[in-house]
Formats: C-alpha cells, structure tokens, sequence
C-alpha cells in the first residue's frame, strides 16, 4: 500500500529533475556553456542539439509530471542519458583530482536511469500502474 502514495511523488521528482534543468538553460550563460562543452565532444551542430535536448527534456518532462503516457517519455529520456553520460562524464579517463566529479556526475546518471527504469516498469498504460497485490 505504501508503494501507491510512493509512485506519484517519486515521478514527479524525476520529471522536475528535467524540467529544472531545461529551464535552466535559458540563462545565456548556461546555453553558452553547455553548447560550447557540446561543440568541444566535436558533434555537429551543437546549438540544435541543445535545443533539441532543452524541448525533449521539457516536454517528456511534463508527461512524466502529469503521468500521460510514462513509459513513452521515460524511454527517451532514457536512451537519450545513457550515451550522454558515457559521453560527457568519462570518469575512467579522469585522472588525480579530476576523478571524483565526472565519477559523481556518471553515477548519478545511472541512479536517473535506474529511475527511469523504475517508471517504464511500472507504467502500464498511461498512468495506471500494474497492480503488485492479488485480484
């Protein structure tokens, strides 16, 4: 029973985590930033790729807050994490006090992919969760 008042409070937890950072980037500084780390990978078009990154993290963001199709949003958010993690927080390529960031920042991902997992798992359709107690 307790797993019922747990699941609308973690999902929402998890889409403001993209929704937060989405917004965050409207600050000049932080799209100047973030594209120039995109730029420095040596991908192409980094401006687009920021703002398709801002659109999909808002939009998947707020599905996820509302509970409109969860596991739709949830995938993408997750197939879009994993190589951006391996790709932006190479924490076995870090060396002597670089190390514990990017090892923090990799970690960290993996825990939202673990929660995005989570909602995949439990969104059945929509927002109804698959029931865990006997009909």
């Amino acid at each position: 029973m307790a797993a019922n008042y747990a699941y609308a409070p973690g999902r929402y937890f998890v889409a403001l985590l993209f929704i937060i950072t989405a917004l965050m980037f409207f600050r000049s500084a932080d799209f100047a930033f973030a594209e120039s780390v995109i730029a420095a990978h040596k991908l192409l078009f980094p401006s687009l790729l920021l703002v398709a990154t801002i659109v999909m993290q808002l939009s998947c963001g707020t599905m996820i807050a509302i509970g409109w199709n969860v596991k739709w949003p949830s995938a993408i958010l997750l197939v879009w994490l994993v190589p951006a993690t391996w790709m932006f927080h190479p924490f076995w390529a870090a060396t002597g006090p670089d190390v514990p960031n990017p090892t923090f920042q990799f970690l960290k991902n993996v825990a939202i992919a673990g929660a995005l997992l989570l909602l995949i798992g439990t969104a059945a359709n929509g927002s109804k969760r698959r029931s865990t107690t006997p009909a």
